[in-house]
Protein backbone atom coordinates (compact mmCIF):
# COMPACT_ATOMS: atom_id res chain seq x y z
CA UNK A 1 0.00 0.00 0.00
CA UNK A 2 1.41 3.41 -1.00
CA UNK A 3 1.91 5.99 1.73
CA UNK A 4 -0.40 8.98 1.60
CA UNK A 5 0.81 12.54 1.42
CA UNK A 6 1.06 14.64 4.57
CA UNK A 7 -0.82 17.93 4.55
CA UNK A 8 0.74 20.61 6.73
CA UNK A 9 -0.50 24.13 7.48
CA UNK A 10 2.31 26.66 7.95
CA UNK A 11 1.73 29.92 9.80
CA UNK A 12 4.63 32.29 9.47
CA UNK A 13 4.99 35.30 11.76
CA UNK A 14 7.45 38.15 11.34
CA UNK A 15 8.75 36.82 8.04
CA UNK A 16 6.44 38.81 5.79
CA UNK A 17 4.60 35.74 4.50
CA UNK A 18 0.99 34.64 4.47
CA UNK A 19 -0.09 31.30 5.95
CA UNK A 20 0.03 28.49 3.44
CA UNK A 21 -0.82 24.83 3.15
CA UNK A 22 1.68 22.31 1.88
CA UNK A 23 1.32 18.78 0.67
CA UNK A 24 4.49 16.89 1.52
CA UNK A 25 5.34 13.21 1.11
CA UNK A 26 4.61 10.86 3.99
CA UNK A 27 7.50 10.90 6.45
CA UNK A 28 8.31 14.57 5.77
CA UNK A 29 10.13 16.46 8.50
CA UNK A 30 10.17 20.01 9.82
CA UNK A 31 13.31 20.53 7.70
CA UNK A 32 11.35 19.50 4.57
CA UNK A 33 8.56 21.95 5.42
CA UNK A 34 11.00 24.81 5.92
CA UNK A 35 12.63 24.14 2.58
CA UNK A 36 9.22 23.94 0.89
CA UNK A 37 8.37 27.50 2.01
CA UNK A 38 11.82 28.83 1.12
CA UNK A 39 13.06 29.19 4.71
CA UNK A 40 16.65 28.22 5.45
CA UNK A 41 16.78 25.37 8.03
CA UNK A 42 20.09 26.84 9.22
CA UNK A 43 18.08 29.68 10.81
CA UNK A 44 16.37 27.16 13.08
CA UNK A 45 19.68 25.45 13.85
CA UNK A 46 21.14 28.78 15.01
CA UNK A 47 18.03 29.63 17.04
CA UNK A 48 17.02 32.55 14.82
CA UNK A 49 13.80 30.82 13.79
CA UNK A 50 11.49 28.94 16.16
CA UNK A 51 9.31 26.15 14.77
CA UNK A 52 6.48 25.13 17.06
CA UNK A 53 3.52 22.82 16.78
CA UNK A 54 0.03 24.16 17.35
CA UNK A 55 -0.48 25.13 20.98
CA UNK A 56 3.09 24.29 21.98
CA UNK A 57 5.71 26.59 23.45
CA UNK A 58 8.53 24.16 22.71
CA UNK A 59 10.48 24.33 19.47
CA UNK A 60 10.44 21.26 17.27
CA UNK A 61 13.67 19.74 16.02
CA UNK A 62 14.37 19.83 12.30
CA UNK A 63 14.16 16.03 12.21
CA UNK A 64 10.67 15.86 13.77
CA UNK A 65 8.38 13.89 11.46
CA UNK A 66 5.21 15.74 10.59
CA UNK A 67 1.75 14.32 11.09
CA UNK A 68 -1.09 14.72 8.63
CA UNK A 69 -3.01 17.98 9.13
CA UNK A 70 -0.32 19.32 11.48
CA UNK A 71 -0.06 23.06 12.07
CA UNK A 72 3.37 24.64 12.33
CA UNK A 73 4.11 28.12 13.57
CA UNK A 74 7.35 29.72 12.36
CA UNK A 75 8.48 32.70 14.40
CA UNK A 76 11.61 34.65 13.71
CA UNK A 77 13.30 35.45 17.00
CA UNK A 78 13.69 39.19 17.61
CA UNK A 79 16.46 40.59 19.76
CA UNK A 80 16.74 44.15 20.98
CA UNK A 81 14.16 46.89 21.08
CA UNK A 82 13.59 50.60 21.04
CA UNK A 83 16.23 52.78 22.57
Amino acid sequence: MAELATKVRIRVHRLGRDPCELELPAGATVRDALRAVGADPALAERGDLAVRGRGSLRSLSLDTRLEDQQDLLLTQEVIGGAQ
